[in-house]
């Protein structure tokens, strides 16, 4: 960007001397930008200029009314201008095309009189042109350039002189440094000479595949270690190779994040790379379960099962136990339940992370005497309904053993998916008892999965009133019809 600033003169002469004076004062603000600093593949510069013209050349000619031609052929303007204009150049390796276009609007005029007395705007008569053309330089310094303007005024307004249609131009320049000294050149004198040179050693190194052990799948960025040089590191596909060693016995190290480190005695031949290929064993962190089984806050004698990476794993409590007994096992996810003789059995379902200590307190309540649960025809058999709140999905507590007693027949039994469905009586509306019976059944699964019950395992349905079991003729066969059923889907 720049200040541009022009100084204008001009001067009239009459019969008896000079006479009249004319001062034209430009300051312009210039900007370019270019864009092949953004990319190379953009070769585009831009250039964009605003700025006023402050001109008195009306004042050259008081005494006579000049015409339309006559202030074009003088280039005679009574107005003040803004000017405005901005170009595109794209420099090529041999020419460089441009593209210009540009306007003076006249200042402190709201309307002009065309050469036949209308009324013309200022917009319609200002300078308004349109260029185009090319410039190049042919031989070092000297810059030719050939364009045409377009003039794109519609119309002519005295006091501004007449934008031409079209103007062919042509020009030259050429480029002179006055504070040059001449030039310097270098000349570079080549000698030759024969120098003994000592033929280094062949090198020494170690190469060769690292994989992991157990799945014989190549491990990347696992690093080798050599004392004193510089260690080096496995690709993607396992692969590496160190520096120079300079010794034909070398300890190589070999280490990973996850894998137990590994070390080889290697002997090298020179100029013979020694191919060592090594198996990582993976380095498994364990964590450690701390199992307790309790009843009434007392230590029960209990069988625990934890079912995950590492197949199935029993771990016995004591009725006498002082602390929980603890286990370590490898990370992953597992499905771990609890029974005692005489308690119901637990279940519930763990992610365990590496490393990780993990309590598994299970309070067992005591079997009841009479067990009111039974498997029986692909159903879970229960000889006391469900008790809700009337009209509402909210189980009643009265029936939290009756449940207890359901989970622990889905863990001894092993039951893998269990349906569980609501229904109700005819009595109502039948939306109302539809939405009613999908409530209830979707509780009594939502009270399983608080058990430990995995959410994967369960899924429940309502039927309204559309498979009673008894006529809803009596208040027995009515409560007979509302009831909450659990179908095993798969054992």
């Amino acid at each position: 960007a720049g200040l541009d600033l022009r100084l204008l003169t001009f001067s009239g002469v009459g019969n008896q001397g000079i006479d009249r004076f004319a001062v034209g004062f430009r300051p312009t603000l210039l900007g370019t930008y270019d864009f092949r600093s953004l990319s190379k593949s953009v070769p585009v510069i831009f250039t964009m200029n605003l700025g006023f013209t402050f001109d008195s050349t009306g004042n050259l000619v008081t005494t006579q009314k000049l015409n339309a031609s006559e202030e074009f052929a003088l280039s005679v303007n009574r107005y003040n201008r803004f000017n405005f204009a901005m170009a595109l150049e794209v420099p090529l390796p041999v020419v460089t095309p441009f593209l210009e276009y540009g306007f003076g609007l006249p200042l402190g005029v709201a309307s002009l009189t065309g050469p036949d007395g209308s009324a013309v705007a200022p917009t319609a008569a200002m300078a308004h042109t349109l260029g185009f053309g090319l410039k190049g330089t042919v031989v070092k310094d000297l810059t030719l350039l050939a364009g045409v303007n377009v003039g794109l005024a519609r119309l002519v307004g005295l006091g501004v002189p007449a934008t031409p249609p079209w103007n062919f131009y042509f020009g030259a320049s050429f480029a002179i440094d006055p504070t040059q000294r001449g030039e310097t050149k270098i000349v570079e004198t080549i000698r030759e000479r024969k120098v003994e040179i000592a033929k280094a050693p062949p090198p020494m190194r170690v190469q060769g595949v690292v994989t992991d052990a157990e799945t014989k799948k190549p491990v990347a960025g696992a690093v080798i270690a050599v004392a004193g040089v510089k260690p080096s590191a496995t690709s993607d596909k396992g692969e590496y190779q160190t520096l120079d060693l300079g010794a034909d016995k070398v300890k190589v190290q070999f280490s990973r994040d996850g894998y137990k480190p590994a070390e080889r005695d290697v002997a090298i031949e020179a100029g013979k790379p020694a191919t060592i290929d090594v198996a990582l064993e993976p380095d498994v962190k364990k964590a450690k379960f701390q199992v307790s089984a309790t009843s009434a806050k007392k230590p029960v004698k209990a069988t625990v099962l934890l079912k995950g990476p590492a197949g199935e794993t029993r771990v016995d409590t004591a009725d006498n136990a002082a602390a929980p007994v603890e286990n370590e096992l490898p990370a992953g996810q597992y499905n771990v339940t609890a029974s005692g003789e005489g308690f119901l059995s637990q279940t519930r379902d763990v992610q365990v992370t590496p490393g990780a200590v993990v309590p598994l307190a299970f309070d067992l309540q005591p079997a009841p005497k009479k067990s009111l649960v039974s498997i029986k025809d692909g159903k879970i058999e229960i000889l006391q309904q469900v008790h809700f709140a009337t009209g509402k999905a909210q189980i009643l507590a009265d029936s939290f053993n009756l449940l207890q007693q359901v989970v622990d027949a889905v863990v001894k039994s092993n039951v893998k998916r269990i349906k569980i469905e609501g229904h109700t009586d005819n009595r109502g509306d039948k939306a109302a008892n539809q939405a009613l019976s999908e409530a209830r059944a979707k509780a009594v699964a939502e009270y399983l999965v608080a058990q430990g019950i995995d959410a994967q395992r369960v899924e429940s349905a309502g039927y309204g009133d559309a498979k009673p079991i008894a006529p809803n003729l009596t208040a027995r066969g009515r409560e007979l019809n509302r009831r909450v059923e659990f179908i095993i889907l798969e054992k």
